[in-house]
């Protein structure tokens, strides 16, 4: 049987334990929770993260989203839509001056 070391935080009580997860370890875990989450924004998978592990930061997350191709594809873009601008219509040069 193979024995796995983890560190975890200090807990009170009966709670569930919160693993501090590796640097080798980080990109699986938010790969994990960003799949769990349906492709959920930074918000969602910091919730769905900070219940099993302590020490995965925002900007980890927010890096792993913007590599993210799925969620690239169907980020909104905005459009700026163009002014339609009415040609003026002369018969002569200089006639409106």
């Amino acid at each position: 049987m193979c024995d796995v070391k983890k560190l975890i935080r200090k807990r009170d009580g009966s709670e569930d334990p919160v693993y501090f997860a590796s640097i080798e370890h980080s990109f699986d875990i938010i790969q994990k929770a960003h799949i769990a989450t349906g492709h959920g924004g930074r918000d969602k998978m910091m919730k769905e993260l900070s219940k099993k592990y302590a020490n995965i930061t925002q900007e980890a997350v927010t890096i792993f989203k913007s590599s993210c191709v799925p969620c690239q594809q169907k980020k909104k873009r905005t459009t700026t839509k163009g002014v339609v601008v009415k040609p003026i219509t002369s018969t002569d040069f200089g006639a409106r001056a």
